[in-house]
Formats: C-alpha cells, structure tokens, sequence
C-alpha cells in the first residue's frame, strides 16, 4: 500500500474521504478545505446536502455516509465519515477512522483521497493511528482457507489532504504505523497457527528468522541447557508432551547499555490443562495460549526497527503443556531455578510456572525493569469482562506510567490489588509455595502473587490478557480470532521512553 501527502489542490481521485465534526457544516468543508477546485462545486454541495438530509445523517462517532456523485466529477462518490463532538477527540479516535474505512473497502480496489482534520489532535499522530487502524482492521488468516474470503481491503493508494503542521514528518508517521500494525499482524498470523504447526520448536525457528531479518542477538535453550540451568518449572510443565520445550532470549543491544528493559511472554503454545485437564470448550482456542510470546516477539521487531538508546532483553519460555504418561502431577513439588519450592497443586496453572523460571532469569541477566505478559486466569474475565486487560505491579510508578500511554495505544487497562493476604493462599504444608491459591478468590491477583515471590524488588509490571486475547467478531481496528492485546501498548511504552 502506497502513502501520499498534499496540502494543495485536490488531484482527481476514485474516492473523496471527508472526516467532519457533529458541529461543522459540510459545504463550509468542501469550499474550505482545499478543494474549492472540483468541477461543478456547487452542484456537488447540493447533491452531497441532499442525501445528508434524506438520510437525516449527523456526523456522530463512526458514522459513515456514502454519497454518489453521478458523473459531477471525476470523483466516483465522497464518502462522509463523522468524527463526533469535537471537544470529545481523543487519541483513538483516527485509528478507529482508519480501521472502520478498511472494512468499508473491503473486496473492493479503490483509491482513497482522504481529508484529514486537523484542528485537535496533532498530524503526526492523526496519521500513524489511522494508518495503523486501516492495517490492523484489514487483517485476515487465509492459509488453510482452499476458498479464499472476499474481506480483505485491497485499496492501494491513500492520499492525505489537511492543513499539516510545518516540519511535520508525515512518511515518518505513516512508517510507524505500518511498523507496529505489520508486528502485531504478525504476532495474530503465529497465534493463528494451529498447536500441531506451532510447536515449541518451530516458534523458536520463527524467533531464530526474526533475529536474523531483525539483526537482534538471540539464543535459544534446548532442554539439555535448561537442565544446566535449573530451569526445573519450565521442563516440568513440557515433560507430559513429546514435543520438547525450550527457552528463547532476544536481545537488541543499545548505546546505553546501563537501562536494559526486560520483557517475558507465556508460552504455552497449546494447553490442555495437563493431568488437571480443560473441558472441551474451554480447550477449543488453547492454542492462544501463547499470545504472551508472539506479542514479546513482535514488540522486538518494532524494536528493532525504531533502534532505541537502551537496551531490550526478551525471553519466551516455550513449552506445551499435555497430559502424557510422563505428565506433571498434582501433589509433585518442583524446585524453581531461583531455588523456591513450589508443590503443583493445578497443572493447569502451569502459564505461572513457566513465568517464574523467565521472571527470575531475566533478573539475572541484570534488566533495569520487567514487563510480562500472558493469558494467565480466566479470573481476570470474572472481574474486568472484555473492555481491558489487568495489571498488577510492585511499582506504583512504572504502572502509572503504562496507564498514562495506554490511551495513546488504544488498550486499555486496569490496576488490580497486590495485597498481602493473597500470599496467605499460596502457602504450602510442604514446599515454599503452592502454584495456585484458594479456589474461587481472587485469582488474578493470586497468580500475580505468586509471579511477585520471583521478581524481588526490581521494577515489575504484569499483564493478564486472558480476556481479551481472543475475539469472537470483527470490531473496529480488533479483528475475529487472536488479538495481540498489549503489544501496541508495550511498544508505545518503549518509544515513549525513548524520548525521555
């Protein structure tokens, strides 16, 4: 897909977009903004009056009008798509612009010239987020389709028109876009793949390509070198299934070498629960159980695109998790690599004892902060449905300054409570720790306790995106199937630092 910029005449295109406020009057736009040259101008006003009052059309959030132009012009039709109240805007708004556009050009080969308004919401911005939404919405996974789906836009120009502030890097912006909407494509297309194309082994061989295109140091840990290491939680987890698990770490090595941010992703790339297994239904979409991973993997592709100053340290712990003759048991007491016992009282909260081997290697490698992220508890569905994902975190200021960027990104989150009494729950007869708290109460951020016990006092955020790690339907920028929750976020965090 091609990008283009004006800030003069209009050249004549298939498709005009125009983006308009509740309180704006169309014509005022069409004589104004940079088009008072179409042929027949009046007669277009007059025609594009006609239709709004016959459809009783107000330019309301997401709303769209399509109005035919029947040969006024040289312009097929002008699609009208309004942006609300003016003085609600907000940072999402032109990525939802972007993604609802998509989807009306779905199937269809149109060049797009779009009106860009200008007056709240820095260029720049408007244009990454647009360009991201348009993206992201126009994503589908077809490889094992032998009849493909006509839902897939294929607009191949976009040309922006607006009032562009002077200096303004509008093809940066655009590149942004692309960049980290292209990173979570990328991350749905891996979560996407069935368990049996998506084993332990093959997403390393995805990571090892990555590393290679990306120029990012990796290692990859076979099970002989996570023996060596203790990485007893992890092989314990992988030991009921024939397909092996192993440990990937990516690094992207930046000039200040003493701020080193360190990110974990669960990688459970199918669970059935173990010996302590799933019902049918709630196995079904298990293979998403390594979003976690995909979305770390593709937040260092961004990485390392934007090359940041610091450093970035990613570990996947990979493992799948089955109910095998070899199988982790219930009642089996496991010895962390930290040195933590922890008797398994749920293999099915097995996502947490993979993280804890992660969280604590990652300490060793000596990161200045941790952020993980994994589909963790179905707690966190209980308590905060599929409006955002939680968070739980031993510092008030790194999670302060996630919330303050995930607005930016468009996903949300929302803080819950590491309280002590949690920890009550996590207390074994026989062993250190118990890797699943008291039934029923609490879960999220009992699991989260638990994580806690592995990352001492470094600053640590998590992320429980169980809930909203899968969607059941197409909306706006969010399409069917897996979502790639946090890794816009995580990658605006880390640019967002970059600038400090």
């Amino acid at each position: 897909m091609e990008f283009k910029f004006f800030n003069t005449s209009l050249t004549n295109e298939s498709i005009l977009v125009i983006s308009m406020f509740e309180s704006e009057k169309i014509e005022n736009i069409l004589t104004i903004k940079f088009i008072d040259n179409l042929d027949n101008l009046n007669s277009i006003i007059k025609q594009v009056n006609q239709v709004v009052s016959t459809e009783a059309f107000q330019a309301k959030t997401a709303k769209i009008l399509s109005v035919p132009l029947y040969g006024l012009t040289d312009l097929k039709k002008i699609i009208i798509y309004g942006l609300g109240d003016k003085t609600k805007i907000n940072n999402t708004t032109y990525r939802k612009f972007g993604a609802n556009l998509a989807r009306l050009c779905f199937n269809k080969h149109l060049n797009l010239a779009v009106l860009v308004q200008t007056e709240t919401i820095n260029n720049s911005l408007n244009i990454q987020t647009f360009t991201e939404g348009f993206i992201l919405s126009s994503y589908k996974f077809e490889k094992y389709k032998q009849i493909k789906e006509e839902k897939q836009s294929k607009t191949q120009l976009i040309s922006f028109y607006g009032d562009f502030e002077p200096g303004s890097n509008l093809v940066e912006s655009t590149n942004i876009g692309l960049t980290i909407a292209s990173a979570v494509n990328m991350a749905k297309n891996l979560i996407n793949e069935p368990a049996i194309n998506m084993t332990p082994v093959i997403f390393a061989d995805y990571a090892q390509d990555l590393a290679l295109k990306s120029n990012l140091n990796i290692e990859i840990l076979t099970v002989k070198e996570m023996k060596e290491l203790n990485m007893n939680c992890i092989l314990a987890v992988g030991q009921g299934s024939k397909n092996e698990p192993r440990f990937v770490v990516l690094r992207y090595q930046g000039e200040n070498t003493k701020m080193n941010y360190g990110l974990a992703g669960k990688g459970i790339t199918f669970d059935s629960g173990g010996l302590s297994l799933k019902p049918p239904l709630s196995m079904e979409y298990m293979k998403y159980d390594m979003s976690g991973a995909a979305i770390v993997l593709a937040v260092m592709q961004i990485v390392a695109w934007f090359k940041p100053k610091f450093c970035v340290t990613a570990v996947m712990p990979l493992a799948e998790n089955m109910p095998g003759g070899n199988a982790l048991r219930p009642g089996d007491v496991i010895k962390s690599m930290s040195g933590k016992t922890i008797e398994v009282n749920n293999t099915d909260a097995e996502g947490r004892l993979v993280l804890a081997d992660a969280l604590y290697y990652l300490q060793k490698l000596g990161v200045s902060e941790i952020i993980d992220i994994a589909t963790l508890t179905g707690g966190v569905l209980t308590a905060l449905g599929r409006a955002s994902c939680g968070v739980m975190s031993n510092n008030q200021d790194l999670c302060n300054r996630i919330n303050s960027i995930s607005n930016l990104a468009g996903e949300k989150v929302w803080q819950l409570p590491l309280f002590e009494e949690y920890k009550e729950g996590l207390k074994s007869d026989i062993a250190d720790l118990k890797n699943a708290g008291s039934r029923g109460e609490a879960a999220t951020s009992s699991a989260a306790s638990f994580l806690q016990e592995f990352v001492n006092d470094i600053p640590w955020l998590h992320f429980d995106i169980a809930n909203v790690g899968w969607s059941d339907k197409d909306k706006e920028e969010i399409t069917k199937g897996p979502t790639a929750y946090g890794a816009r976020l995580i990658a605006y965090y880390l640019i967002d630092q970059n600038k400090n």
